[in-house]
């Protein structure tokens, strides 16, 4: 069962604005739905109504409102913007902690190597500087890695950091509730997304996605915006000259598709011919036509069964013989009708490779 609190900063605390168990006294709420999409600010809407006692105690930016699924937090945030109608209903749109990372900007530091974690606590650090009273965020959980070589040459937000950080390492961002340190009030986890899905470690079984069973819909794109045939390769510029190198081209992708696309890539980091040649060979044996499968489907666990919810950032094995497919699909992203339970809809996305064993987009930088 599900409940909204909403938090002022005040010595009451939290209090209780929605409850099925308490909309007789008037804790109640029309049409609440979260929506959750991997390393994107998860978003409550909801709509109060002039008989709600809390109706007056959502201030934009300044409230936290917390969204319980039983004694179990899954998300918190603040109130972005609130409209209210002629017939003085007023609908709330919030967004999760991801959002306030946007708030704060950070400098360009040039070139740096950091470790996943180092990155974490380098940005962290930025935003928690300036971040207000009650709003400061720590890190987490965090997976070990290797280096990995970032260059910023201009004004950001930690935010958009934090986001190419996860693009590069292929990694998402969760936040958990903290209470035990002044001024904190959120755990940053970061979690390599899998590409297998997990093994059973309990007797909660881990769901599987098939068709006649649990699969709502399967529909599938096909899209050449990112295939790449030949590259122009330039470098770093030394003593006022452009780094120059010869064009590559991936000649079994011409042949296979009949087409040349051409591109004009920079290199700012590499300073010899050789450096930015073997990066354009790189980023075209992985360029390739991309075929990317959305699959809905029911949540079992909805439906009193012994399966594990589904999870924005997990994978799943999703078998359906008529459109041949078993394959594993990462969960992107889920939306929850908070009282209408049958309507949820979670989406699974995975791209076929179609011409190489690896997909990936061209390198930005090295």
């Amino acid at each position: 069962m599900y409940s909204i609190t909403l938090d002022n900063g005040s010595k009451s605390g939290e209090e209780l604005l929605y409850s099925p168990l308490e909309a007789q006294k008037g804790y109640a709420v029309i049409s609440p739905m979260l929506k959750m999409e991997l390393n994107k600010a998860a978003t409550l809407d909801f709509i109060v109504p002039p008989t709600n006692p809390q109706k007056n105690k959502i201030y934009k930016l300044k409230t936290i409102l917390r969204l319980y699924d039983g004694t179990e937090l899954i998300y918190q945030g603040r109130c972005r913007e609130s409209k209210r109608a002629f017939d003085n209903l007023v609908t709330h749109e919030c967004e999760s902690e991801l959002a306030f990372l946007q708030d704060v900007d950070i400098a360009a530091y040039g070139t740096q190597s950091k470790t996943v974690e180092h990155w974490a606590r380098f940005y962290l650090d930025a935003y928690n500087d300036k971040a207000p009273a009650g709003r400061k965020i720590s890190l987490g959980t965090y997976w070990e890695s290797d280096t990995y070589r970032i260059e910023q040459t201009k004004a950001s937000t930690v935010g958009d950091e934090f986001l190419e950080l996860m693009s590069r390492t292929n990694s998402k961002i969760a936040f958990r509730r903290r209470t035990d340190l002044p001024g904190y009030f959120a755990w940053l986890d970061i979690h390599r997304i899998p590409t297998e899905p997990e093994a059973d470690s309990t007797s909660i079984s881990t769901p599987k996605i098939e068709f006649r069973k649990n699969l709502l819909d399967l529909a599938e794109t096909v899209d050449s915006s990112e295939l790449v045939t030949r590259i122009k390769p330039y470098g770093k510029e030394v003593d006022g000259v452009r780094v120059t190198g010869a064009v590559q081209t991936n000649s079994a992708a011409e042949s296979s598709y009949n087409t040349v696309v051409y591109r004009i890539v920079t290199y700012s980091n590499l300073e010899t011919a050789a450096q930015v040649e073997a990066a354009a060979r790189a980023d075209l044996e992985q360029s390739t036509l991309n075929s990317t499968i959305s699959v809905s489907a029911v949540d079992l666990s909805m439906l009193g069964l012994n399966y594990r919810k589904f999870e924005v950032g997990k994978v799943y094995r999703v078998v359906s013989e008529p459109h041949g497919v078993d394959a594993p699909y990462m969960c992107s992203r889920i939306e929850l009708d908070l009282t209408h339970p049958d309507k949820n809809k979670y989406v699974f996305g995975a791209t076929r490779r179609m011409l190489t064993e690896t997909v990936s987009n061209l390198t930005k930088g090295r």
